[in-house]
């Protein structure tokens, strides 16, 4: 015997029309286990709706407003993030296509050459910088040579000085203000 439309009709809350109804009051006097159903139904219909709701306690609700504004925030940082991502892997996706459609010519040869000339040309200059120090050193006096030095590390002194003091009130401001 084919129970499904009479199980679905018995459980949904449906309204069902008056043929249907004639159908399945038929169905459930020739059929117990359909009566069984309806009956049982029926009995948690009631049990639900006669059970009184209990409340919250009372720090349920502040705890989750508060967890719920939390979880929110990190939503939308997280949405945020994915957002920023998405913008800038689409920003670098039409740079490369811009790049590879209006520059026809290059090659990543070409590229390698540019950047070890350049890197060759930064030592080179390096090298010469040096020769000039080093030239400069071997013919100054003595004298010049200690007093640049001494002024030399003032400044380095007094710049560690200056950052320590910055980072040491940054740091305080910050132990304040919890």
């Amino acid at each position: 015997m084919n129970h499904q439309p009479y199980e679905n009709w018995i459980l949904d809350s449906l309204k069902i029309n008056p043929e249907e109804q004639e159908a399945l009051s038929k169905h459930m006097k020739a059929c117990p286990e359909c009566y069984k159903l309806h009956h049982s139904w029926n009995k948690v219909q009631v049990q639900l709706e006669s059970t009184p709701v209990k409340p919250a306690p009372a720090v349920f609700v502040p705890r989750w407003k508060t967890q719920f504004a939390k979880r929110q925030k990190e939503q939308e940082r997280r949405q945020a993030r994915t957002l920023l991502i998405s913008l800038g892997s689409g920003a670098g996706a039409i740079m490369i296509a811009l790049t590879a459609l209006l520059l026809p010519d290059f090659s990543v040869i070409s590229l390698m050459v540019g950047f070890l000339t350049t890197v060759v040309r930064l030592f080179n200059s390096l090298d010469s910088l040096w020769s000039v120090i080093r030239g400069l050193v071997e013919t100054a006096p003595t004298i010049t040579l200690i007093i640049t030095g001494l002024l030399m590390a003032g400044w380095i002194s007094l710049a560690a000085f200056a950052w320590g003091i910055s980072i040491w009130r940054i740091t305080i401001k910050e132990v304040k203000t919890k």
